[in-house]
């Protein structure tokens, strides 16, 4: 039996490392530990001694109670950037793990709250495209603003 803390979620702490944007080199430096040791950690290899546990949730600013949850991660698929150039594989994952935590939150709120069904308008582009001339993000931005009646003009804070 391995020892260390019981219910650790090697999965959690990646997720919550890839979050931070960190290498697994730059996390074991912050950590006073060998990259091999957060490595073995992740992988499921070996389970983290809770004074380990305790700085690790420290660097990366989560509770600890994250990295002893076993709920299932919503794979939320692709996210979108303006400029997909300029978003660097590590970007993309941080985004990714983000919305993810996000899609959690909205799937625990939905229990208690009557969220308003999302209104989007029917716009053919042709297929996904990370390459969207800027008059058709125009047009479909006109068309969110007049089915969601929000006018041409700049919206109010309320």
């Amino acid at each position: 039996m391995k020892q260390g803390v019981n219910g650790f979620q090697s999965t959690r702490l990646r997720e919550a490392r890839e979050a931070r944007g960190l290498k697994c080199s730059d996390l074991a430096e912050l950590a006073g530990l060998s990259r091999q040791s957060i490595s073995a950690y992740e992988n499921g290899l070996t389970l983290p001694q809770k004074e380990i546990l305790s700085r690790l949730s420290k660097i990366l600013n989560i509770p600890e109670q994250f990295l002893l949850d076993s709920t299932e991660c919503n794979d939320i698929g692709d996210v979108f950037f303006r400029s997909f150039a300029s978003a660097t594989k590590t970007l993309r994952l941080r985004a990714g793990r983000k919305c993810g935590w996000v899609s959690r939150i909205l799937d625990y709120l939905s229990g208690y709250i009557d969220f308003l069904p999302l209104t989007l308008p029917e716009i053919e582009i042709g297929g996904l495209s990370n390459n969207i001339p800027p008059e058709d993000i125009e047009k479909i931005a006109l068309e969110c603003r007049k089915k969601w009646g929000l006018g041409d003009g700049p919206i109010s804070d309320w």
